[in-house]
């Protein structure tokens, strides 16, 4: 769906390539800065920290619609 989505997001594409017989599946949805490491979020919740992971610059994530749009391409 083309439409439901944007430069700054990500997705998932399926393809099938009939003349070799494969099919191959494509995420390229959003990822986390280099930054972080999975207990990130965990930590400054800990701290008191609460909505890190839903409002802010923390909440961010890195588009993954241009490199997934390339590499279908």
């Amino acid at each position: 769906m083309p439409e439901a989505g944007n430069l700054g997001g990500g997705g998932f594409a399926l393809h099938h390539d009939p003349i070799r017989g494969r099919s191959v599946a494509l995420d390229f949805r959003e990822s986390a800065p280099l930054a972080t490491h999975p207990d990130f979020y965990v930590e400054l919740h800990e701290e008191g920290v609460t909505d890190a992971s839903r409002e802010g610059p923390l909440a961010a994530g890195i588009p993954g619609t241009p490199a997934g749009l390339h590499a279908l391409w």
